[in-house]
């Protein structure tokens, strides 16, 4: 399951030697996470830089994103590792020519490299060259495959799941379907928020990923790694998992998207595609028979 992977390494480690800047910041490193791939780039010419979010928040740098040439970027929910290629069920987008948004998101990238110094500190306030004029009152409009749409980068999203869940119960109708991965060994957090916001007539469902006995063996994977939410006019595509803490000390990003208008191919229509295919798999059980389905994807 590794070549893939291996090959996006080894083209990275040659970037330097054809004279292409290459920066990375990342979570400290610690006995789970080593760093031995960023050293091989750091010695290839790359600069690499750890940020200790566990000291200056109590969280993880949990944003997954490239910027390329200041005009391409990718966000998403897969993680800088082979598994997240073809052994993890991800999504994540890729914006192409497109400097206003790379620019915007380089503001993010440059935040976290100035914290990756060593005894960093959040500066209160940010500097001014930090900030953004996109947001979601004053968001960035432009087409987006042929489109109309009003886009930001958010560092977090807004509402907190424990909040979601309060919102939920003040507003029924808010909220239609819900969908998410399941593992047997996971966050102890559990389906429990999900089940938190459960109404009758508002289903949920979990995406069970099957798995083999030699897949089990692999750590952090077969899993539904998805992050992203699509309503009726926007959708969302971020870095966090849905859980509370990682809304609340976690260093993460979202790309909000919203596109009102109709047309074949928008962004919001595009994952409203990808939700309904999910929706409808083989894989998908309704969130009360997930202990019962899960014994038929294999161990967990």
């Amino acid at each position: 399951s590794g070549p893939q992977g291996e090959r996006i390494l080894a083209e990275l480690l040659r970037l330097p030697g054809r004279g292409v800047a290459v920066r990375v910041a990342v979570s400290a490193p610690s006995a789970k996470a080593p760093l031995d791939d960023l050293r091989a780039l750091e010695r290839s010419g790359a600069a690499v830089r750890a940020v200790d979010l566990p000291r200056l928040t109590g969280g993880v740098l949990h944003t997954k994103f490239w910027l390329v040439d200041g005009a391409h970027l990718y966000i998403g929910s897969a993680n800088m590792d082979w598994r997240s290629l073809t052994q993890v069920k991800e999504l994540g987008a890729a914006i192409y020519n497109c400097s206003c948004l790379a620019k915007d998101l380089g503001k993010i990238f440059e935040a976290y490299w100035a914290l990756g110094v060593p005894d960093a500190s959040i500066p209160a306030p940010w500097p001014d060259n930090y900030s953004t004029a996109f947001n979601a009152e004053t968001p960035l409009q432009l087409a987006l495959n042929d489109t109309a749409a009003a886009v930001y980068f958010s560092p977090r999203l807004h509402v907190p799941l424990p909040q979601v869940a309060r919102r939920r119960r003040r507003q029924p109708h808010a909220l239609r379907r819900a969908g998410g991965g399941y593992r047997r060994r996971g966050h102890s957090g559990g389906d429990g928020p999900l089940r938190g916001v459960t109404v009758p007539s508002r289903p949920q469902r979990l995406f069970l990923v099957p798995v083999s006995a030699a897949q089990a063996r692999i750590p952090f994977a077969r899993v539904n790694h998805n992050k992203y939410m699509v309503t009726e006019k926007a959708a969302y595509v971020g870095t966090s998992n849905w859980s509370g803490d990682y809304f609340e000390r976690t260093a993460g990003s979202a790309l909000v998207v919203a596109q009102p208008g109709a047309g074949a191919g928008t962004f919001r229509e595009q994952l409203q595609d990808v939700f309904e295919r999910d929706w409808g798999s083989q894989y998908s059980v309704d969130i009360g028979d997930a202990e019962r389905w899960g014994s038929r994807c294999g161990p967990r």
